[in-house]
């Protein structure tokens, strides 16, 4: 087996060579090392790649059939509500964006917005908790 701190330069030299073979240019070298360190970047905060990689691959080719779709309806955006197939997407999407994000908000801070119990307890006491939260 070979140890990793030789397998990784050597990954990384080959990567350069093959780069700067394909047009013999430095400036795709440089553009190497930029997305090397972007992906380090992103390793470090934990971005997920795939999201990513289905953005940059799914995102011009809806940014083109929006553009169409608007230029079809002459700019009118209540076409994509119009049909029922498109709503129930357009509502599931919405739905799922919504409880990521109270999912979210619930691991981070220990309730919705800091508002757990909130019929069964007064605006001081809730008040008073996310006070006592921002503290520690």
């Amino acid at each position: 087996m070979v140890p990793y701190h030789l397998l990784y330069p050597a990954i990384l030299v080959f990567c350069a060579i093959g780069v700067f073979s394909l047009s013999n240019s430095q400036f795709d070298v440089y553009f190497l090392a930029l997305f090397g360190f972007l992906g380090y970047v992103f390793a470090k905060l934990e971005c997920e790649p795939a999201p990513m990689l289905l953005a940059l691959i799914l995102g011009p080719m809806m940014e083109e059939y929006l553009r169409r779709a608007m230029l079809m309806s002459r700019g009118n955006p209540m076409v994509f509500l119009s049909r029922p197939i498109s709503c129930v997407i357009l509502i599931v999407a919405a739905a799922a964006l919504i409880a990521a994000l109270i999912q979210r908000s619930a691991q981070a801070g220990g309730g919705v917005s800091g508002l757990e119990g909130w019929p069964h307890r007064g605006i001081y006491d809730i008040v008073m908790l996310n006070f006592e939260r921002k503290e520690r």
